[in-house]
């Protein structure tokens, strides 16, 4: 499922070459890497794609020699947990993680900015947003939703056990 070649170069739309940007896709479920897929390519372009359904995989795809721009990473991978893998391979740059999950932002979604994390989105976000965030990561910006935005005013105004 893992890519074992270097990404190609594109020419882009203004006639220069430039390199496809690398998207390694973090999910158990085949159906949903390939909608992403054809999401991604539908609204953003040409890119260069790699898979992994388990913890194992993902780590061997960020180990090799391809410089990943992005990994929409899954939080529940089976019975692994994706934020484990988020906290090992954030401090390496390329790539940026964008969480891409089931799990609502209030339950993970600090926990994961807390942990590296550029972004995180559900999977019952609206697809225009999940590709909005995929674009601000890509970008280099974070990227956080209205909700999540809302819950970050709320736990940094909480006062804090040391505050008391």
């Amino acid at each position: 499922m893992i890519p074992a070649h270097v990404p190609k170069l594109a020419e882009s739309t203004n006639g220069e070459i430039e390199k496809m940007k690398r998207i390694l896709l973090i999910d158990d479920h085949a159906i949903v890497r390939r909608g992403l897929r054809n999401e991604i390519e539908e609204n953003l372009g040409k890119m260069h794609f790699g898979e992994a359904e388990s913890v194992s995989e993902a780590r061997t795809a960020l180990e090799s020699d391809i410089p990943w721009d992005l990994a929409l990473l899954d939080i529940g991978l089976q019975k692994e947990n994706g934020l484990e893998l988020l906290g090992e391979f954030v401090r390496i740059e390329p790539p940026r993680f964008l969480v891409f999950t089931h799990f609502p932002a209030q339950e993970l979604g600090l926990k994961a900015m807390q942990l590296g994390a550029y972004g995180y989105v559900a999977k019952t976000d609206p697809p225009d947003q999940i590709i909005l965030a995929i674009k601000q990561v890509l970008a280099g910006k974070k990227y956080i939703t209205d909700s999540m935005a809302t819950q970050l005013v709320l736990e940094i105004g909480r006062p804090q056990p040391q505050d008391l």
